[in-house]
């Protein structure tokens, strides 16, 4: 696609015998429901032959090209080319781009631009798709692009308005409501460092109104599970935690099957187990400094739960993620589904309502939202 002639500009003009001026191409397009806001009226010029169409495209003053090889903007310009072909004959139509068979690039695109459309099908009259190819070249002729198979799908023009009435539902904006402030009184206040020491002075209240120190302990014990699991996994793959033996992280990584997309977690485990006293990374290279023996946590997991039994939420995530760990990290298993299974959101939610940790988070944040 390089090495393909630069098109002669002037030349080609002379084959297009009917001009269409943009202000009233983009009226007609108008009627049938498409209103092209000012970026998208990149079509300045627009000549007609039969069953094709040649159009000088402009990028708007506020669009930036440089980060692409062709601003989208400019590329919906090309399309419209096509769409000029299709307006005399369907004026209670519309017809919407589906589809690309393929693109081609030969260079980037600036600022200025011209696109040749040809219809492919014109005379098959019962389709509701209509193919066209374009050709895009800059003003000296050289080629940009060159897209093969482009689809539009004819929809009525009631069809059309229809769709775009209930596209408008999908999205959602912000909309400010003025209220009156409260009548200052001595809890009132306005600056940052305020709000902190009065939401810290609730916070106090909240830690002993959730018994967060009970929480906080049964938390640590959670955690020693959660390095327990994170063995299990590495043993399970052939990892062997005896004391004196060194590992290079990048042949581990490889050994255990690490998916890329965890290359990252897989990172911050090791970390972990540094920070427990149970390996020390140096370099490239860990080195296990403290004997650890693997096994089954369900019957110490019950006897937790038993005896901290606000920690339900904490530990139930725990149990159906830790025995999986190695199957998610080699991207056997899909940790989503394990934290949501079969899209059942009801143990991550009385995690974040009903936990005392995230209780007494919760009551911090209003009580600062609330002043």
């Amino acid at each position: 696609m390089k090495n393909a002639p630069a098109v002669k500009l002037a030349e080609l003009k002379k084959d297009f015998k009917e001009i269409i001026s943009a202000d009233d191409f983009y009226k007609r397009v108008n009627q049938i429901g498409i209103n092209y806001k000012k970026n998208f009226r990149g079509i300045k010029e627009l000549f007609i032959n039969g069953n094709s169409a040649l159009a000088g495209i402009e990028a708007g003053e506020k669009l930036f090209t440089d980060n692409y090889n062709i601003h989208p903007a400019l590329l919906d310009a090309s399309f419209q080319t096509a769409l000029s072909l299709l307006l005399d004959d369907n004026a209670d139509c519309a017809f919407i781009p589906v589809g690309i068979e393929k693109i081609y690039f030969s260079k980037k695109a600036a600022g200025k631009l011209w696109s040749l459309a040809e219809i492919k099908n014109p005379d098959d009259s019962k389709s509701k798709v209509i193919k066209a190819n374009i050709t895009i070249f800059s003003p000296e002729g050289e080629l940009i692009a060159s897209v093969i198979n482009l689809q539009l799908r004819k929809v009525s023009r009631e069809e059309f308005i229809s769709a775009a009435d209930e596209i408008k539902d999908w999205f959602y904006e912000i909309a400010w409501e003025r209220q009156n402030l409260p009548e200052a009184s001595d809890s009132f206040v306005t600056g940052a460092s305020d709000i902190r020491k009065y939401a810290d002075s609730k916070l106090s209240v909240a830690n002993l109104k959730n018994d967060l120190t009970d929480y906080k302990n049964g938390i640590d014990e959670l955690n020693k599970f959660c390095i327990s699991f994170i063995v299990n996994s590495f043993v399970k793959a052939g990892f062997v935690f005896s004391k004196g033996r060194s590992y290079e992280i990048n042949t581990l990584s490889q050994n255990l099957n690490i998916a890329d997309k965890y290359s990252k977690l897989f990172l911050r485990l090791l970390k972990i187990l540094e920070e427990n006293g149970i390996i020390v990374i140096i370099g490239n290279k860990i080195e296990i400094i403290k004997d650890i023996e693997s096994g089954s946590q369900d019957d110490r997991l019950k006897s937790l739960l038993k005896n901290n039994p606000d920690l339900e939420s904490e530990i139930t995530l725990v149990s159906a993620c830790g025995p999986e760990l190695n199957e998610v990290l080699s991207g056997k298993t899909d940790a989503l589904e394990l934290l949501f299974p079969n899209g059942d959101f009801s143990t991550a939610t009385r995690l974040y309502q009903d936990s005392p940790g995230f209780a007494a988070m919760n009551e911090s944040v209003k009580f600062s939202l609330k002043i």
